[in-house]
């Protein structure tokens, strides 16, 4: 299964405090992998975002934790207004077999546990709240701690072939030649507004449009056809 969302983790305060935490659950209600962000310091403005793997019986672990400062720049925090409002605050998640993929600022990492591997997602549960002690004033629990977005895909479906598609219905796709996202690496090549270092082939040189007339030929699959294609050119001056 593949699992892409919007988040929103953001203080008005240091001394706030909160959590939210996002789980995938097979029929018997027994974690299998998910992920949460969580801000227990009254005295810092820092948080820390979990990446949790279940271990077959209910339970979970912690397999990596990243801290971060929740503050409302996306230097700092790409779960801000500054990330939202820049098109930057998305993540994923992705299960395949015994492999667990979560995203992190533009890089992945991938963990494995040999003990989830023919587990089934039945439910996605997600959970929004605040630490013992604590209440949901505004100067105590966290302004903005939620999800904006969130889409579920089931991978591996039965068909002729049982193979996943690259893209789900609707997935865009966006190279930046010119370094808009990342003017230290031009040419890259996003899925959704998340990199996608996998989909690119070494080597590869983007074609440039000349004045005048291009014609551009899309290759795709026999089952396969091409209702429309746009191509959005900006012109530059130097």
């Amino acid at each position: 299964w593949y699992i892409w969302a919007r988040a929103w983790f953001e203080t008005g305060l240091v001394s706030q405090t909160g959590a939210w935490c996002l789980s995938v659950v097979d029929s018997e209600n027994k974690f299998i992998a998910g992920m949460a962000i969580e801000k227990s310091e009254r005295a810092r403005n820092k948080a820390l975002v979990l990446f949790l793997m279940g271990d077959g019986a209910g339970g979970s672990r912690v397999v990596k934790s990243i801290e971060f400062s929740p503050t409302l720049w996306v230097k700092d925090n790409p779960y801000s207004l500054e990330g939202k409002d820049q098109n930057r605050n998305m993540f994923d998640l992705r299960k395949q077999g015994d492999k667990v993929t979560y995203f992190w600022y533009g890089g992945y990492h991938s963990f494995f546990e040999s003990r989830i591997k023919d587990k089934q997602a039945s439910k996605v549960q997600f959970f929004v709240g605040q630490y013992k002690g604590g209440n949901s004033t505004i100067n105590q629990l966290v302004t903005h701690h939620y999800l904006n977005d969130f889409s579920f895909y089931k991978l591996n479906v039965p068909f002729w072939r049982d193979v996943p598609n690259r893209y789900p219905t609707g997935a865009e796709l966006f190279i930046d030649a010119t370094g808009e996202v990342n003017p230290e690496e031009k040419g890259r090549l996003y899925v959704n507004n998340l990199l996608a270092p996998d989909d690119e082939i070494l080597g590869t040189d983007y074609f440039k449009v000349p004045p005048g007339k291009t014609k551009v030929q899309l290759l795709v699959s026999s089952f396969a056809e091409v209702e429309s294609a746009r191509a959005e050119i900006e012109e530059a001056w130097i």
